[in-house]
């Protein structure tokens, strides 16, 4: 990590705890600073936070809370969804239109279920998360909402940390490479070349959670949208 003014050797909880109480910062969720104290443990996964130049410990801190905070308060179940702004490449729309010998209305409807599938597939990875911290909070795995954690989605006091994707063809070569030389373990949900076939079985051994499955996922994430259909803003 560049360009922070103090020494990462230096940290530790009850420095942390100091200047939370010193600088009055804002720990709103008592599991926030759990994770950070795992993550003291781990200081080469502080994240960057997008700090350009130098800041002090206290600054960084309040920063890094705030961060969790924000993505915690954005879960699926509680967020008002953001309708795209960006405009479809008209073309796309006439090609498949003359393409498959569609009228222009039908081509419409097309390129607008394509906008929504596309909002549900980022939705999907959102729901995946909160799920997961619903089911494994109770055997001590703690979310790092917001980003808060270099390439870990959960982290436990003695059980290490997990990366938790979607899809076995949804990581990029940044986060494969930061897990190396960590404790950092990786799972994900679904198999991409096998359809109907998912991996809850190894995510039950690796955290000791066994109500996980595709069927509970589910109907865990339609129940979160049916108490909260603002998550999805985008309409046919």
């Amino acid at each position: 990590m560049k360009k922070l003014g103090f020494d990462l050797e230096e940290l530790n909880p009850g420095y942390v705890s100091d200047i939370i109480e010193n600088y009055g910062i804002d720990v709103k969720y008592p599991d926030s600073q759990k994770v950070f104290n795992i993550l003291l443990e781990n200081k080469q996964l502080l994240p960057t936070l997008r700090i350009r130049g130098a800041v002090t410990f206290d600054e960084y801190i309040k920063r890094w809370f705030l961060a969790y905070n924000s993505g915690f308060e954005s879960r699926p179940s509680v967020k008002v969804g953001k309708e795209s702004s960006t405009i479809p490449d008209e073309i796309v729309k006439v090609l498949m239109a003359y393409h498959f010998d569609l009228e222009a209305e039908e081509a419409s409807k097309m390129e607008a279920a394509h906008a929504i599938m596309m909002t549900l597939e980022n939705l999907t990875g959102e729901l995946l998360e909160e799920y997961l911290d619903f089911r494994l909070k109770e055997y001590g795995w703690l979310c790092a909402w917001g980003s808060t954690i270099r390439a870990v989605d959960f982290c436990h006091p003695t059980k290490g940390m997990l990366q938790v994707k979607n899809s076995d063809n949804s990581e990029n070569s940044s986060s494969s490479s930061i897990r190396e030389g960590t404790d950092i373990q990786k799972w994900f949900r679904r198999f991409s070349r096998k359809g109907g076939e998912y991996n809850w079985a190894s995510l039950a051994e690796l955290t000791g959670c066994d109500y996980l499955s595709e069927y509970d996922f589910r109907r865990y994430s339609t129940e979160v949208l049916k108490s909260n259909p603002q998550a999805i803003r985008t309409k046919l």
